[in-house]
C-alpha cells in the first residue's frame, strides 16, 4: 500500500522544513510526497529540492489558489491512499503514519479513514492548545456546521476520482463541502481512527478563527446542504453569531507524593482536561457552560488533585466595519458583574492617543488615556462629542454593556477587533447564551486558559 502526501505552500520557508523531516522521519517507507507551489518568492522551493526523499514530486503553479493546487496534486499522485499535510503541520510521531496503515490493512472495507489533530503554537510541537478529535457525530451534524478534522484524513484515491474533487471557488473551506458530499450525499463509508495524526500549527489560513471560517461555511452550508434538500418554499437566512468568550485562570493544589507522574505532564493533561470539556461543551447555539461541569472535569484528571480554584472571566469583542466611524455597541454578558473590572485591549481615539476602556464602577463606561499599556494615573478620559467622558453605559445587574458613538481611529495589536473583558460577580456562576451567541473560547490566546500548579504535602 502506498501513501501520496500532498503539501501545497506559498512562501513556506520558515516551516516547510519541520513539514518534510515530519515525513522523512516516517518508518512507513511507501510514500510518495507531492509538493505544488504557488511560485514562492523566498526560500521555499530551494528547501523542498534539497529534501532528499528520492519519493518527491515538485510542481510550481502560480496564482493556483488552495484548492486548485490540491486537485493537481491528487491528479498527480501514484498513491493508494491521499492525505494533505499543510505546509506548517507536523505528524504527530514518527511511527504514527505505520499504525495508521496497519489500521487500515486490518479495516480494508472503508473509504475514509479520519485521525484526531492536535493544535500548537509557534515552534513548540509539544505546546498542546486544543485537540481537534474525530467523532461520528460531526458527520451526523453537519447542517450545523460541524465537520471532522480534515488534514488527520486519509482518503482512498478513487474516491477523488469517482465522488468529487475540492470546489476551487471556496478560499478556505472547500473541505467541508468535499465532506459533506462524500458522507452525505455518496454515502461513503468510514472509520474514526481514534488516533492523534497531525500536529497543527496555529495561524494557518484555517486556523485564523472561527468568524472567518463561519463566513466561508455559511455559503456552503446554502449551497451544499439546504439546496440539495429541495426546500423550496423556503428562503434560507444563515445567522451570524455573536461569539461569547470564557476565559480561565486554574490554580491547582494536588499532592507530589500521590502524583505519578511530573508537574508538567500534570499540568498538560489538567490542560488537556479543560480543552476537552470546553470542545465538549461549547460552540454550539444554546449551548449553556457548566461551572461545575469543568471543576468536576479538571478534579477527575489525577488523583493527586486535592482540589481547584477556577476563576472565569468573560470576554466579547468589538469589530468596527469601518474605522474612525462613530458607532453604538450592545454587548450581552447575561450574568451580574463585579464593578471596576471591564478591561479592554488598546485603540487610538480622534485626538492621537492610545486609550482602553474601563467601566467607573458607577454604571459608565470611560475611554482612559494609557501609556506603555498602562492606565495613566490619574486618569484622563477621552472627551466625548456631547462634552463629557462617557463612552457607554453599564448595567452591573444584567450584564448588559452599550457603546455610545465608539470611534477607535486604529486598533493596537494587530487584529481588526477590540477584546472587551469582564469578572462576573459570582464566579461559580453558569453561563446561558442569549439568541445568536455561541459560547467558546480562543485557542490561539495564551491567557485563556492559565493554571497555576501549588504542591501541598501533608505529613
Amino acid at each position: 500500500m502506498k501513501l501520496s502526501i500532498i503539501t501545497v505552500c506559498l512562501n513556506s520557508h520558515q516551516t516547510i522544513a519541520d513539514t518534510i523531516n515530519s515525513v522523512n522521519s516516517q518508518t512507513f517507507n511507501n510514500i510518495e510526497h507531492i509538493f505544488v507551489d504557488g511560485g514562492s518568492q523566498d526560500e521555499t522551493i530551494e528547501l523542498i529540492k534539497k529534501n532528499p526523499n528520492k519519493n518527491k514530486k515538485i510542481f510550481i503553479k502560480k496564482n493556483y489558489g488552495i484548492y486548485k493546487s490540491m486537485n493537481y496534486g491528487i491528479k498527480k499522485a501514484s498513491g493508494d491512499l491521499i492525505q494533505i499535510l499543510n505546509s506548517d503541520d507536523v505528524f504527530q510521531s514518527n511511527d504514527i503514519v505505520e499504525k495508521v496503515i496497519k489500521n487500515i490493512k486490518k479495516n480494508p472495507q472503508y473509504d475514509l479513514y479520519l485521525g484526531n489533530v492536535v493544535f500548537f503554537k509557534g515552534n513548540n510541537f509539544n505546546n498542546s492548545k486544543r485537540h481537534f478529535t474525530a467523532k461520528s457525530s460531526q458527520i451526523k451534524n453537519m447542517i450545523n456546521g460541524q465537520m471532522p478534522p480534515h488534514p488527520a484524513c486519509f482518503v482512498r484515491k478513487e474516491i477523488y476520482r469517482e465522488c468529487i474533487m475540492y470546489n476551487e471557488k471556496y478560499k478556505i473551506a472547500a473541505d467541508f463541502e468535499f465532506f459533506n458530499e462524500i458522507f452525505n450525499f455518496k454515502k461513503k463509508k468510514f472509520k474514526i481512527l481514534n488516533q492523534n495524526v497531525v500536529r497543527m500549527r496555529l495561524g494557518g489560513i484555517s486556523t485564523r478563527g472561527l468568524k472567518s471560517y463561519l463566513n466561508i461555511s455559511k455559503e456552503i452550508i446554502k449551497s451544499s446542504i439546504l439546496k440539495k434538500t429541495n426546500v423550496v418554499t423556503v428562503i434560507p437566512e444563515i445567522i451570524d453569531p455573536i461569539f461569547f468568550y470564557l476565559k480561565f485562570d486554574v490554580t491547582i493544589n494536588y499532592d507530589p507524593v500521590t502524583n505519578l507522574t511530573d508537574e508538567t505532564t500534570l499540568k498538560t493533561n489538567i490542560n488537556t482536561s479543560v480543552q476537552g470539556y470546553l470542545q465538549t461543551s461549547l460552540e454550539k447555539f444554546d449551548q449553556k457552560f457548566r461551572y461545575s461541569q469543568l471543576t468536576q472535569s479538571i478534579d477527575n484528571t489525577n488523583n493527586a488533585i486535592r482540589n481547584n480554584r477556577t476563576t472565569v472571566k468573560y470576554e466579547q469583542r468589538v469589530t468596527p466595519a469601518t474605522l474612525n466611524t462613530p458607532t453604538t455597541y450592545t454587548l450581552l454578558f447575561n450574568n451580574e458583574l463585579e464593578k471596576s473590572s471591564v478591561m479592554s485591549t488598546a485603540f487610538t481615539g480622534t485626538d492621537g492617543f492610545t486609550y482602553q476602556l474601563i467601566d467607573n464602577s458607577l454604571g459608565y463606561i470611560k475611554s482612559a488615556r494609557t501609556t506603555d499599556g498602562v492606565v495613566d494615573s490619574p486618569q484622563v478620559y477621552l472627551i466625548q462629542p456631547d462634552g463629557s467622558t462617557n463612552q457607554g453605559t453599564i448595567d452591573y445587574t444584567t450584564g448588559k454593556v452599550i457603546l455610545n458613538n465608539f470611534r477607535p481611529v486604529t486598533i493596537s495589536g494587530g487584529t481588526d477587533y477590540i477584546q472587551l473583558t469582564v469578572t462576573p460577580l459570582v464566579n461559580n456562576s453558569d453561563v446561558t447564551p442569549v439568541r445568536e451567541q455561541i459560547l467558546t473560547y480562543d485557542v490561539s490566546d495564551t491567557k485563556a486558559i492559565v493554571i497555576n500548579m501549588v504542591a501541598e504535602t501533608i505529613i
